[in-house]
């Protein structure tokens, strides 16, 4: 019952509405089945306070990031609405996306979360380390013992 409230409010009708890709050592791994790891990918962008798509996306930023050896990419077979940062950073807008993309950098702190819409590409920043710190635990990930995940994952608040 909680995960489909969750999943109602970010516009969401099922988990199976969402294709979930999960890249660690630059090979696919099997994605979780729970609803609860997409809410955590989407929390953690709306939580992001900065959208920094003016100065962190270039034209081929979204392949590129795609590339990466460590990353969550997320696919819905219809675009969702979520609310994100607005542009001038001032307050959360709803906008439709049809695309994730959370590229975790091993040994250093990701710098920036996309999401695309048609062939827009957002960028945002600036995160409460709680809100990374749900995502990065998943098992699958196998991001608990990796710098510099290890230090959030130990250090974050209890669920």
């Amino acid at each position: 019952m909680c995960f489909a409230i969750l999943l109602a409010s970010f516009g969401i009708a099922t988990a199976a509405d969402v294709r979930v890709q999960i890249v660690r050592h630059g090979t696919n791994v099997m994605a979780p089945p729970e609803a609860v790891f997409t809410t955590n990918i989407l929390r953690l962008l709306q939580t992001c306070s900065i959208d920094s798509t003016a100065y962190a996306v270039k034209t081929n930023t979204w392949k590129q990031r795609l590339n990466s050896d460590c990353l969550i990419h997320l696919i819905w077979t219809a675009p969702t609405r979520i609310r994100l940062m607005d542009s001038s950073n001032h307050r959360l807008e709803e906008r439709e996306v049809d695309e994730i993309l959370v590229p975790l950098p091993i040994g250093k702190w990701p710098d920036h979360f996309f999401a695309k819409s048609g062939s827009n590409v957002l960028s945002f920043t600036k995160w409460p380390p709680n809100a990374l710190a749900r995502v990065v635990s998943e098992p699958m990930l196998q991001l608990s013992s990796v710098s510099p995940y290890a230090s959030l994952i130990k250090n974050a608040p209890p669920r």
